[in-house]
C-alpha cells in the first residue's frame, strides 16, 4: 500500500493527481470524482476537506513547547493573552482573528504549570472551556496549563 499525506490545500482550490503504474499514467480507480486531462486520459480530484473546530474552543498543543491558544469572539475586536508567562502584560501577546471568529496566538512555553487569562475588549476573563483552574493574584479565578 502506497499512501501520500498532503500537508494542506490552498484555500479553495482542489487538488488534481493521477498514479503511475507500470510506467503508465492513470486516474485513481477508488476516486469517481474526476475530469479530463486534454490528453485522452482523466486526472483525479480531491476536495479539501472543511474541518469547523467548533465554538467551545480551549488551548490546544501543536508541538514540542508549542501551545495554540484559541477563543472563539466573533465581535471582538481586541484580544490578548496575559498569564505568568508574559507577567500579566496586556501588550506582549495579542490574538489574530481569523474569517471563523476564532482567535488564535501560537506561543513557545518551557515546561511548567501556568496560569493566563484572556482581556476581550479590556475585560478580564478565563479560559471558559479549560477545566484546569486556579487563583490569580488577587484571589480571582484564573485558568492554568500544564506543559509538559
Amino acid at each position: 500500500v502506497w499512501h501520500y499525506f498532503i500537508k494542506e490545500f490552498e484555500a479553495g482550490k482542489s487538488c488534481r493527481y493521477k498514479f503511475i503504474v507500470d510506467d503508465i499514467w492513470t486516474a485513481d480507480p477508488k476516486n469517481f470524482l474526476r475530469e479530463d486531462d486534454g490528453m485522452g486520459s482523466y486526472v483525479s480530484i480531491i476536495q479539501p476537506l472543511i474541518m469547523h473546530e467548533g465554538t467551545q474552543l480551549s488551548y490546544r498543543v501543536i508541538g514540542k513547547n508549542r501551545i495554540e491558544f484559541r477563543l472563539y469572539k466573533p465581535h471582538a475586536r481586541m484580544v490578548s493573552l496575559v498569564g505568568d508567562f508574559n507577567g500579566w502584560n496586556p501588550e506582549n501577546d495579542l490574538l489574530r482573528k481569523g474569517r471563523d471568529g476564532i482567535w488564535r496566538l501560537t506561543k513557545r512555553l518551557s515546561a511548567g504549570t501556568y496560569r493566563y487569562k484572556f482581556i476581550i475588549d479590556g475585560t478580564w476573563s478565563e479560559d471558559l472551556y479549560n477545566r484546569d483552574s486556579a487563583s490569580d493574584d488577587t484571589g480571582r479565578v484564573c485558568s492554568r496549563i500544564r506543559v509538559e
